[in-house]
């Protein structure tokens, strides 16, 4: 089923209409935004279609209405020319013959708005048509009775209209045309309103005949206004003639300035470009068939949008000496002259660099309407530079307890870095002087974020301790373990002092080594403290061992005793004062003589020579 929509229009002899349609104010919004344009006016479908005296069903007014200190939001409306609060006769007969004045008590109809009642007959043509339309709270519920043909008298055509108001609980008749059918209900009509017990009313007196018009007036009416306003008690009714206002039904159609349909019916959505852009509503009237151009306009304004740039995250380290521009930070499209925020609190773009300056800002650039502001965020981490603390140095003594590395720096260091140690392997923050190697330790800070690093050094050294003195005695000869090492500390020395010579695999608490063989010693002595000092000994070797050769001239006759045995080489030995000699004969052992060679008898014989050192060699001969 085609469907109409209905719109109030003052006719003037200029035909200018009073009304306004388009209920969607004049708007600004931004390009690339739609706007909803809305017109006022409700579904013109035939309320009661083909069918004569009768009620509607409940029909919704849209709004609370007083009629005679009674509130309502819903009527009934009648085949014959009013409208009824009483919600019982829904669907029910409605009466049209009319024998006695108004009021009536207990004749219908009661609590009504009668625009007028007379019969007519929707069978044979015409439209009843009802709605709502403007804005709260000044909306209106109408109800049309357009081209609606007499009864009995069908070729005359009667036209009428009721309005009532939101708010000031007026009351509206229009009458386009009241013909007078005089065969019919002897011409019967009357225009007024009546109370629900018919105890209240009020009847239009006719301007021309001056009498009211209620039962048995007969009276015509043609482009007649009339208003009902009610007094502050809402009891009573003044009651003026007004211009004629009709109201106009029909479908809509939406055009641009340039003449360009862009829809149809009571909404539209549009998306119109950069600029001023005005749409007309043009209504086509179903009750006469006239076309009305531009019935109303509305303005749509739109702006181009702003630009605040793209979001974006920022990491700077701290520089409390310098200040730097958020604007620095905005994407080279974004517009300028916006505003800058911290929270909702606008903020200064200058800011100092440090970290109490993080924080997620705002940029907005605003245009002609808020639909046109932009925002982009700003997420700023200002982190302080790394510091490692200034260089430090300790000396221990190998005795001395486990300490931390991060406590030998000096300054105010930052806590949670790493420490390598003189390998540059990573070690915890703990030294140990009995176990850990001395050296350069590197404590290391990775800076975050974009910041960069920090290091710094501790260094641990072994700290000088005492100073001893040392004397050795050489061994005295070849293969003896006779030579020996003494130590003796200076009077400060911290005791217990104990001493080692196998460079401080083993200590013992006494100064003296004795039955040392020759060589290099490593003697270390450690103080009370764990301090120690080293020192390389020598134990001095003996002369080479004493190698002789003995010789002899044996006797030339038997029984001789006249044969001479002697040294016939030597060498070694420690002989600064020379060698002594000593002849045994062998077997018995009985020395024989003292020099390098004596006279024998025949016998065998072995020589002793002994060094300074008494060191011995020996030969037999």
């Amino acid at each position: 089923m085609k469907k109409f929509f209905l719109f109030s229009i003052l006719l003037t002899l200029c035909g200018i209409l009073n009304a306004q349609f388009i209920t969607t104010p004049d708007s600004a919004i931004c390009f690339g935004e739609s706007a909803t344009l809305i017109a006022s006016g409700g579904n013109i479908t035939p309320s009661l279609v083909n069918t004569d005296d009768i009620h509607s069903s409940v029909i919704p007014i849209g709004f609370d209405f007083n009629f005679y200190g009674n509130t309502y939001n819903e009527c009934v409306i009648s085949a014959n020319g009013f409208i009824t609060f009483d919600l019982n006769q829904a669907n029910q007969y409605s009466e049209w013959i009319i024998t006695d004045a108004i009021p009536n008590p207990g004749i219908l109809p009661e609590n009504a708005i009668m625009a007028p009642w007379h019969d007519i007959d929707p069978e044979i043509g015409g439209n009843i048509i009802y709605g709502t339309y403007g804005a709260a709270p000044n909306r209106v519920f109408y109800v049309v009775w357009c081209v609606m043909p007499m009864y009995s008298c069908n070729n005359l055509i009667a036209g009428q209209y009721i309005q009532i108001f939101e708010t000031s609980n007026r009351i509206e008749m229009h009458i386009e045309n009241k013909p007078l059918c005089e065969d019919w209900n002897q011409g019967n009509a009357i225009q007024g309103l009546v109370n629900q017990n018919s105890t209240l009313f009020e009847i239009v007196d006719d301007p021309v005949l001056l009498q009211p018009r209620n039962f048995p007036l007969q009276w015509t009416a043609t482009n007649e206004g009339w208003e009902f306003v009610p007094n502050v008690n809402l009891d009573d009714y003044t009651v003026n003639q007004i211009p004629y206002n009709p109201i106009a039904t029909g479908t809509v159609v939406w055009t641009d300035q340039f003449g360009n349909q862009v829809g149809n019916g009571l909404e539209t959505t549009v998306t119109p470009p950069v600029g001023q852009n005005y749409y007309f509503i043009t209504v086509e009237d179903v009750c006469t068939g006239e076309t009305i151009f531009n019935v109303d306009t509305v303005l749509v304004d739109v702006a181009p949008p702003t630009n605040a740039g793209l979001d974006s995250v920022v990491f700077l380290c701290d520089d409390i000496s310098n200040q730097i521009n958020l604007s620095t930070f905005l994407s080279s499209d974004s517009d300028t002259g916006g505003t800058w925020f911290l929270g909702v609190n606008p903020t200064n773009p200058e800011i100092a660099i440090n970290e109490s300056s993080s924080g997620n800002y705002n940029y907005i650039t605003y245009g002609l309407n808020p639909n046109c502001n932009d925002t982009s965020t700003l997420n700023l981490t200002i982190n302080a530079l790394p510091n490692a603390g200034v260089e430090g140095l300790r000396l221990v003594c190998s005795g001395d307890l486990e300490f931390s590395l991060f406590n030998e720096l000096n300054g105010n260091p930052d806590a949670g870095g790493i420490w390598l140690n003189p390998n540059s392997v990573q070690v915890s923050d703990s030294f140990d002087p009995a176990t850990s190697p001395v050296g350069e330790y590197t404590y290391f800070l990775q800076g975050l974020n974009s910041c960069p690093s920090d290091s710094q050094i501790v260094t641990i050294n072994y700290q000088q301790g005492f100073e001893f003195e040392t004397f050795s005695t050489p061994v005295t000869c070849q293969g003896y373990d006779d030579g020996s090492i003494t130590i003796i500390a200076e009077n400060s020395t911290i005791s217990p002092i104990v001493y080692s010579i196998d460079g401080g695999n083993s200590f013992v608490n006494y100064y003296s080594f004795q039955n040392l063989d020759y060589g290099d010693y490593n003697v270390v002595v450690k103080d009370g403290l764990g301090c120690i000092t080293e020192e390389v000994v020598t134990v001095s070797s003996s002369e080479p061992p004493i190698s002789v050769y003995t010789a002899a001239n044996d006797v030339i006759c038997h029984g001789d005793s006249n044969a001479t045995i002697f040294v016939e080489t030597i060498s070694g030995g420690n002989i600064t004062s020379g060698y002594t000699y000593t002849w045994f004969t062998s077997g018995t052992n009985q020395v024989i003589g003292t020099d390098s060679s004596v006279q024998v008898p025949v016998g065998g014989y072995y020589l002793v020579v002994e060094d300074d050192n008494g060191c011995q060699g020996t030969d037999e001969v």
